[in-house]
């Protein structure tokens, strides 16, 4: 049965008008940083042994933490393409809004496809054996086609385990069209939009519930309706960001209660019922306020230096190729290197990864977004 991550995120993208990432903002990177290196030690139990974790909450919450890390995704993702739509709307830019959603498409898709090549010939030429029970085609076929969630649930023994991850981004693909759609349509009447999203947000979150008890968790982590509330939140504070904007004083402090909050409810949530219930919906409404303090000032009291700080801030810039690699080279590097010391492998495998993200965003990620800037100036 193919063992879909749940625990992904997708590394957003600050797109000002035309749909290019723009200079990113560095206490943002920063939030991107944390939920990259959470989502990678969700993971960790391909490469080193989880089992004397378990009895330590707080020790064990890091390696557990990958719901949160989809919702700070989710969050920052539409937070930005909803700022960035309406003010491409306001300016008059109309074809701008579909054009950043071709463009991101375009642009994450870059890094997938290089991936699904790597896996192509790694599963058909180097180790076919090890791939024999999986459809590969159908599951490359619909990660392209932005509908792998709906694979994995209605055939989860022929999905390829090692992308499971890839959920994500057919999820947020989906939910960026449709909320381009409604922006489109609401523009004119912002605190409408952000009101109606802010409760489309939380019925998600209830609906999550109900369906975490309803059926499996697998398949209740992996609906759009189930994982949008996150999305939704986020969308719903880029809407008011123009009203927040000139009150940004206003934020700074409950920016550095909802931070220092995170922690706790972090934890608290990394449990996947709590997080399936009222937690989940608790990390959105704190996700949001972070995204309106940091996006508002150019600091915050006591911790505002905590998600500027340089490492953050370098694996949060590279956080989409990190997120694409990750899991299959944790996965190939696991099941090849089964009697090393975990500590090795997991050296291995995150040099790999960390390669990997740096080559295709150098050779291919890069050289496209530039090509794409020229082509609609």
């Amino acid at each position: 049965m193919a063992r879909a991550t749940t625990h992904g995120g997708d590394p957003g993208v600050d797109a000002p008008s035309g749909g290019y990432p723009a200079a990113h903002i560095p206490a943002v990177d920063g939030l991107r940083g944390v939920a990259i290196l959470l989502v990678a030690l969700s993971h960790g139990w391909l490469l080193w042994p989880t089992d004397h974790l378990d009895d330590h909450r707080l020790l064990f919450a890091p390696f557990t933490s990958g719901n949160v890390a989809v919702s700070v995704f989710f969050a920052i993702t539409a937070f930005m393409a909803t700022r960035a739509s309406l003010d491409d709307l306001s300016a008059g830019r109309r074809r701008a809004v579909p054009r950043r959603i071709a463009h991101r498409w375009v642009r994450i898709h870059t890094q997938v496809f290089a991936l699904l090549a790597a896996v192509l010939v790694w599963s058909l030429v180097v180790v076919p054996d090890d791939y024999q029970d999986y459809d590969t085609g159908t599951s490359v076929l619909r990660i392209a086609t932005s509908s792998w969630n709906w694979f994995l649930i209605s055939d989860p023994m022929i999905a390829r385990s090692d992308l499971g991850h890839l959920w994500y981004l057919s999820v947020d693909m989906q939910l960026l069209i449709v909320l381009g759609l409604v922006v489109w349509i609401a523009h004119r009447h912002r605190v409408l939009l952000a009101t109606g999203l802010a409760a489309g947000g939380t019925l998600a979150g209830i609906w999550r519930a109900h369906e975490f008890d309803a059926q499996s968790p697998y398949q209740a982590l992996l609906m759009t309706t189930t994982r949008m509330d996150s999305f939704l939140w986020g969308a719903a504070a880029g809407a008011l960001w123009v009203w927040a904007r000139p009150h940004a004083s206003r934020f700074r402090w409950p920016g550095t209660v909802a931070l220092i909050a995170m922690v706790p409810v972090a934890v608290w949530a990394s449990d996947v019922r709590t997080y399936a219930g009222w937690g989940g919906l608790v990390v959105d409404v704190l996700v949001v306020v972070v995204l309106l303090s940091v996006t508002t000032n150019e600091d915050l009291p006591l911790v505002g230096g905590l998600l500027r700080a340089r490492p953050l801030r370098v694996v949060g810039a590279i956080s989409l190729g990190l997120y694409v690699w990750h899991y299959p080279v944790f996965w190939a590097v696991a099941v090849q290197t089964p009697d090393w010391a975990w500590p090795a492998r997991t050296v291995v495998a995150v040099g790999l990864t960390v390669a990997a993200a740096e080559l295709t965003r150098r050779r291919l990620e890069q050289p496209l977004t530039h090509w794409l800037r020229r082509g609609s100036e």
